[in-house]
């Protein structure tokens, strides 16, 4: 499996003015780094994004077809 970069990593790689005190920066990074936000994601795939949308246009295009000649 692919390892992703903890999103703390990220942030301290970027120089960023914070308008949290240090205290409370310290309390953020702590409660992003539980285990409960450090969620494996899976990959963005834009292809099959782009077949359900085609596929959901597709059937209910076919679906208002068939409605049209019930009420027709």
């Amino acid at each position: 499996m692919r390892d992703v970069p903890r999103m703390g990593a990220f942030f301290e790689r970027i120089a960023m003015s914070s308008r949290l005190s240090p205290e409370d920066q310290k309390r953020v990074e702590q409660y992003l780094s539980a285990p409960q936000h450090q969620v494996e994601r899976q990959p963005f795939r834009p292809w099959r994004l782009l077949l359900i949308v085609i596929a959901l246009t597709i059937g209910l295009g076919l679906l208002s077809r068939l409605l049209v000649g019930l009420a027709l």
